[in-house]
């Protein structure tokens, strides 16, 4: 165990709490994100009962899936035996760009090493120490010497370096290896995205190339997968358990690979028997986690022959092996692992036995269509303010954008060393913190208005479309983001003009809403969404890596519970004043 860099994790958690100053990365690498580009289907479209599935139960499905708030999807894909046969996306998101998948990539990295093993490059029972054994030094071959690749693949290591620390080092293999161990090694469940990145850096030791190429040239090859990115630790290494982004229909791909006991076209890509024991029970999950337990990396029903490629805040592709239906769902909620109304809904819809086909339906079908075209509407229930203060009332403005064509104004407050464009989660995700907002102005712009956000270090445009999306792309720090938005005006309860401009990230589940009122007093308010969903999960987090590192709970128990939750109820809604310039 790393005193020194538990502390320092909590030290960066209390600065990002800290909306009166400006975030620094604790380690920053010269690698950015690129912008990434739209890819046409591969899958043939076809009709639901083309796959043995009514049109109208898929529109009694979509329309609970949309009722429920709290599931928050954004696109959804429905596949069986190859074919696609429903895909819908609210709003401005879409289906045809790659996605970041969080933990869900975690299943990925199960697969590179099922082609290692199939290629007989790597056994399951090697030792970790004795293949990292550059990293391990001899306390740490005795204490691990039990730790095996399967343990690390079943989150059964209990290394209690975690993601937090991983932000403020740069050696993750040797602070893995260094790590204190929370139960017993190989029997104890213990969640941990650091045992993924483990298995990153194996597969790179035994390929001798990195997790992307050898992928490349194996699984990614095969299938055709090439429109992606995965972010890499400051060691060169791809995360493995988080930082993918990819299509969705390319996971739909690693879907069937598997559904087709890891053959493709014929060829053995993965042996039968590593995906078989991938996608059954080798590790019982805690049943707050969900309705499913752990097998490699992979997520299996507890009662039921599904598996499942989890991502938090709603990222998951989930696959029934009784009748070949995939189901891939992007969202924007606060799910940390399988708690989501989704779940219950997609397993008591699907988890049972359908027809190979099923006769036209062509009214039903159309109906199906009509309401999927529907929700694509800009006016859509989920739009509008996304975060409304309870001291907030809207009411119809009739002025145009017009009216703020030419003004500036220049950002003040406690809040504004920490307000930056970007939504705070993906400047802790991404370790990009903005350096401070100072300036914001509108301009005129075809079809709605040009926003321009200056910070410190840098200035970014955003065009929000009158009544409509716009797409577009913001950058901080060299990380490029595509983006969409669209500006409404109306009044708070003072009569006072508001803009509310909305942002999606699409490529992300997260939305930012900002917010300018235009009274005597002009301010604004930066929100973002999945965000305050998300808080109450966050303190139980603090809490349980606190009860986990036994010698160093006075550290984190600097960060008192209750302040976390206020804190970051904040943090994720600033207020800033706005001086006029111009």
């Amino acid at each position: 165990m790393n005193i020194s860099t538990t502390a320092r994790a909590a030290a960066l958690i209390r600065s990002i709490l800290d909306t009166s100053r400006r975030t620094h990365a604790a380690v920053t690498t010269d690698e950015k994100k690129p912008l990434l580009e739209a890819a046409l289907p591969v899958f043939p479209r076809v009709t639901p009962e083309e796959c043995g599935i009514s049109s109208a139960e898929m529109l009694d499905f979509m329309k609970r899936l949309d009722s429920d708030c709290r599931i928050g999807w954004q696109n959804i894909t429905f596949m069986r035996g190859g074919k696609v046969f429903y895909e819908a996306s609210k709003g401005e998101w879409r289906t045809d760009i790659p996605k970041t998948t969080f933990s869900a990539c975690k299943s990925i990295v199960s697969l590179a090493v099922g082609r290692l093993v199939t290629e007989k490059r790597l056994r399951l029972n090697e030792r970790v120490a004795d293949i990292l054994s550059e990293y391990t030094s001899a306390i740490t071959a005795v204490r691990l010497k039990g730790l095996t690749v399967e343990d690390l693949l079943t989150m059964r290591s209990t290394v209690t370096f975690n993601e937090a620390e991983a932000t403020v080092t740069r050696e993750w293999r040797k602070a893995f290896l260094a790590s204190t161990t929370n139960g017993t090694v190989g029997k104890t469940f213990f969640y941990n995205s650091l045992n993924t990145y483990m298995l990153a850096a194996i597969v790179v030791k035994r390929s001798g190339m990195s997790l992307c190429d050898y992928l490349d040239t194996t699984v990614f090859g095969e299938l055709g997968i090439t429109d992606y990115y995965w972010e890499k630790s400051p060691e060169g290494i791809e995360k493995g358990g988080w930082g993918l982004y990819i299509l969705p229909e390319d996971m739909l791909k690693l879907g069937k690979l598997i559904l087709d006991k890891g053959r493709h076209r014929g060829k053995r890509i993965i042996s039968e028997s590593y995906l078989a024991a991938a996608t059954s029970t080798q590790a019982i999950a805690p049943e707050d986690y969900g309705e499913f337990n752990y097998g490699y990396q992979i997520w299996c029903g507890r009662t039921n022959g599904s598996f499942l490629f989890n991502g938090m805040l709603g990222q998951n592709l989930l696959c029934f092996r009784e009748n070949g239906i995939e189901i891939m769902i992007n969202a924007g909620n606060g799910d940390n692992f399988q708690q989501n109304p989704f779940f219950a809904l997609a397993l008591g819809s699907f988890c049972k036995a359908f027809p190979d086909t099923l006769p036209e339906n062509r009214e039903a079908y159309d109906e199906l269509c009509g309401y999927t075209k529907g929700l694509k509407s800009l006016f859509s229930p989920d739009f509008g303010s996304i975060l409304p203060a309870p001291d907030e009332e809207e009411l119809p403005c009739t002025l145009p954008l017009s009216a703020l064509y030419g003004r500036s104004f220049a950002v003040s407050g406690a809040n504004a060393p920490s307000t930056g464009i970007l939504p705070l989660f993906i400047q802790a995700v991404e370790s990009n913190y903005t350096h401070g907002l100072e300036r914001i102005s509108f301009s005129e712009a075809q079809g709605g208005i040009a926003v321009t956000f200056a910070e410190a270090d840098c200035e970014n445009t955003v065009i929000a479309g009158d009544g409509h999306p716009v797409e577009g792309v913001v950058a901080l720090h060299g990380d490029m983001f595509r983006v969409s938005a669209h500006a409404r005006f109306a009044r708070d309860e003072d009569s006072a003009p508001v803009l509310t401009v909305t942002c999606a990230y699409l490529e992300t589940p997260y939305r930012a809403e900002y917010k300018f009122h235009f009274g005597s007093k002009p301010f604004a308010v930066f929100s973002e969404t999945p965000g305050p969903d998300y808080v109450s999960v966050v303190p139980k987090i603090i809490a349980k890596i606190a009860a986990e590192k036994q010698l160093v709970d006075a550290v984190y128990s600097k960060i008192d519970r209750d302040y976390i939750a206020a804190k970051l109820e904040k943090a994720f809604r600033k207020r800033i004043e706005l001086n006029v310039i111009s």
